[in-house]
């Protein structure tokens, strides 16, 4: 069972990643990250860039209820200024006390064609 709920959060946080055009920056995609957990949790949710720099913070620990989660990225760091074109990593950790939940996926920022 453990493993079957394991399956469950990957596809949920990978399927979820959409981009759409920003109005105050054109061809700037932003990306909707979606995760599901099924019991209350201790959740960290960050991007970083390719030199394992932490560019954007959006849970830090945060004791979060079972449910589904979306948030929206709106390429900005957090100090609010554009990240560069590039390779970044969103990185989710969901402890739930005695078992705790990694998984890393990569979104590609950049200038639409």
């Amino acid at each position: 069972m453990r493993n079957y709920l394991m399956l469950i959060y990957f596809i949920a946080f990978l399927a979820a990643c959409e981009s759409t055009e920003l109005d105050s920056e054109p061809g700037i995609a932003s990306r909707r990250i979606a995760f599901a957990i099924p019991s209350q949790s201790s959740v960290t949710l960050y991007i970083e860039n390719n030199y394992n720099t932490r560019v954007k913070t959006f849970y830090n620990h945060e004791l979060l209820e079972a449910g589904s989660y979306t948030v929206a990225w709106d390429c900005l760091d957090n100090k609010g200024k554009p990240v560069p074109m590039g390779a970044y990593f969103v990185t989710l950790i969901a402890d739930f006390g005695n078992e705790k939940y990694s998984k890393t996926i990569i979104i590609i920022v950049g200038k639409e064609s």
